[in-house]
């Protein structure tokens, strides 16, 4: 519904990859990003009547100038719904499933070695693992994270990869292992060594 009410807005991050591409874990957040120019009142108030369309109430938790983060609740269902303004460049078009305007899963590929700079979690491990999986190239999610994030290159990467530890008793999504994820990240860890300095291979 909201979708058929704002199409400056795109869903992105975890909701849009397990929904449209990977189906391989539970989410319950909404990502809603714009880029430069969007107008956040506008989406907030086209979310505001989609989800009183669908009979559900909307709680504001955070409000600022470039970013919003709304409750909706719909009897002891509730979803947590992030708007906000990107300004970082997107490197990808976006798609139009169905209804619904998504992210690329190149782009998403991109978010997610930059989000790994930021939080380096299991879980975006096992993200990028599928969608590197899916056929993705990583030259690629890497460029594009370097266009987003001057400091998401080969050799910073390798780093905080080479430092996420994987516990034996590691709860993975998707049926992985603790031990197929520490195989996926020492190799991703060795193929961003040899992208960072090639002298050395």
């Amino acid at each position: 519904m909201f979708f058929e009410r704002e199409r400056e807005f795109r869903l992105t991050g975890g909701a849009a990859l397990v929904e449209f591409y990977l189906h391989h874990r539970f989410t319950k957040d909404l990502d809603l990003f714009g880029g430069p120019g969007a107008d956040l009142d506008r989406a907030e108030r086209a979310l505001r009547d989609a989800a009183l369309a669908a009979g559900a109430e909307v709680t504001t938790l955070q409000r600022f100038a470039e970013f919003r983060r709304l409750s909706i609740q719909r009897g002891s269902e509730s979803t947590i719904v992030d708007l906000a303004i990107d300004r970082a460049p997107t490197v990808s078009p976006t798609r139009l499933l169905g209804n619904v305007v998504v992210d690329s899963l190149e782009e998403i590929a991109a978010n997610k070695l930059c989000a790994v700079l930021g939080r380096a979690e299991p879980r975006d491990l096992v993200d990028l693992m599928l969608i590197l999986r899916s056929g993705v190239q990583l030259t690629t999610a890497l460029t594009g994270a370097g266009a987003k994030d001057g400091g998401a290159d080969a050799a910073t990467l390798a780093w905080v990869i080479g430092q996420i530890r994987i516990g034996s008793e590691a709860v993975l999504p998707a049926g992985i292992s603790a031990a197929e994820l520490e195989a996926f990240r020492a190799d991703l860890e060795l193929r961003l060594r040899k992208m960072a300095f090639p002298s050395e291979n």
